[in-house]
């Protein structure tokens, strides 16, 4: 037999074999979309009843975000699928070492493909459901967050190669530990615990050794990174497919080089050495969770800034040269009476939070170069002071949403304060409806998330 001839043996083997175990994971399929869609309904109502209870100006409901759900899930299901295969845990069918493991990529990809396609298939029909309610039934209910045809089909392939990632680095582990054993095993699970247990970023003196392995670990800690908080879109991408490649080929070299049989006695080695990888992927995602709307901007109706950049100048002329001016950052709507002419004593109950939120996305810097909060201090070193004001670049606000909140901007020096407001108006509901919210974690996106205002002084 040819090897052309024998390559394409083993594809049709693998392809039958995928249609097999696709048949014998149905079950398994439909109670993941059952519980989807009950996750789904419960959020509703809950989104319901937040609405029914709301006190404030602009109520901000939340949606859960499946695709961060699929990526915290779908590992668990691609190692359960590389377990399966590596002992025997699946339909009996005349088949090679090769075309068991296409066989099981072909399904990983597959599982992969639906599990995306379901979230984004579930997030359009909530969105309509929404949106449909918000004419017909509830008129003061917007969306807080734009729809964007390419932001969601870019997501989609982040998400993708994401995984991809996530299944090659599976396989890899799988076939590892199937024909090294514990030979593979035990570094596997070592270089985990090593990773999530040893000490960094002492500031004690190290002796030479330690020093080395602290190297290693930061090395490490940067790899992980490279994939769980990219530096750009572009970056994470190219670093997904060339790593899933590089992978996949190692996984299937070992399998052509050294084909070997399936086994239960690698059932608790493959869990050991899955578990601290999984956990990783587990934490990661329920950290996603943890900061409520906050990888995408922005995380609440109140949080709209200006979509446009302004100057706006204050005459400082009356105060002498050096003067220190304490800068108070402020947010408050328009109708409240939270705020009033009367500043006395204003300043320190802002900044112990008992009168208003501070804007802490409004993030003011000296032209220094030197970040500057409410409370901080500038010196007066001119007649004026000039705020410039450069709107966020990664902002997901929608059209009606900015409509309702016209968000405003205004800055007054009242002796030796300066206010900062951050004002906005309106009155409904705001459902927040994020999907992808992976893309806030891409550091570009993360640092454009966030409006700028450079403060500074002179003639």
């Amino acid at each position: 037999m040819s090897l052309v001839s024998g390559i394409q043996q083993e594809l049709i083997t693998a392809a039958k074999l995928f249609r097999i175990k696709l048949r014998d994971a149905r079950k398994g399929i439909l109670v993941i979309l059952c519980v989807m869609v009950a996750l789904a309904l419960m959020n509703a109502a809950a989104v319901l009843f937040g609405f029914a209870e709301g006190q404030s100006w602009l109520n901000s409901q939340y949606f859960l975000d499946f695709s961060v759900l699929l990526l915290i899930l779908a590992p668990v299901a691609i190692a359960y699928i590389f377990w399966q295969e590596a002992t025997g845990k699946n339909a009996i069918y005349p088949q090679t070492s090769i075309s068991r493991f296409l066989s099981s990529q072909m399904l990983s990809l597959f599982l992969v493909l639906l599990a995306l396609s379901s979230a984004v298939l579930l997030y359009l029909l909530i969105l309509a459901l929404f949106s449909l309610a918000s004419v017909i039934w509830q008129p003061n209910l917007i969306m807080g967050y734009s729809f964007s045809p390419a932001f969601l089909a870019t997501g989609f392939f982040a998400a993708f190669v994401f995984l991809l990632l996530l299944t090659s680095a599976l396989s890899l582990i799988t076939v590892l530990v199937r024909t090294f054993r514990l030979y593979a095993a035990i570094p596997l699970i070592g270089i985990a615990l090593f990773y999530f247990l040893y000490p960094s970023g002492s500031d004690v003196y190290l002796p030479p050794v330690q020093n080395i392995f602290t190297e290693l670990h930061v090395q490490l800690h940067s790899l992980v990174m490279l994939f769980l908080q990219p530096r750009t879109l572009t970056s994470f991408i190219v670093a997904c497919l060339l790593a899933s490649l590089v992978l996949l080929a190692a996984s299937l070299g070992l399998r052509w080089l050294k084909p070997t049989d399936r086994s239960d006695q690698l059932s608790w080695m493959l869990a050991l050495t899955y578990a601290p990888y999984l956990a990783l992927v587990f934490f990661t995602g329920l950290s996603m969770y943890s900061v409520w709307g906050e990888h995408l901007a922005p995380g609440s109706a109140e949080r709209v800034f200006p979509a446009t950049a302004q100057t706006i100048v204050v005459d400082a002329g009356h105060l002498p040269a050096d003067t220190t001016i304490k800068v108070l950052v402020r947010s408050f709507h328009e109708s409240s009476s939270a705020w009033s002419d009367d500043l006395a004593g204003l300043e320190e109950a802002n900044l112990e939070g008992e009168i208003g939120p501070r804007v802490d996305d409004l993030i003011t810097v000296v032209s220094g170069g030197d970040y500057l909060v409410s409370g901080s201090t500038l010196t007066l070193s001119g007649r004026q002071i000039t705020l410039e004001y450069t709107p966020a670049a990664f902002d997901k606000s929608s059209a009606k949403l900015r409509d309702l909140a016209q968000p405003e901007l205004s800055m007054r020096l009242v002796g030796d304060r300066l206010y900062i407001d951050h004002s906005y108006t309106g009155d409904g509901n705001v459902l927040f409806m994020p999907i992808w919210s992976m893309m806030g974690l891409i550091q570009e996106n993360s640092q454009a998330s966030h409006p700028k205002a450079q403060l500074s002084s002179g003639e």
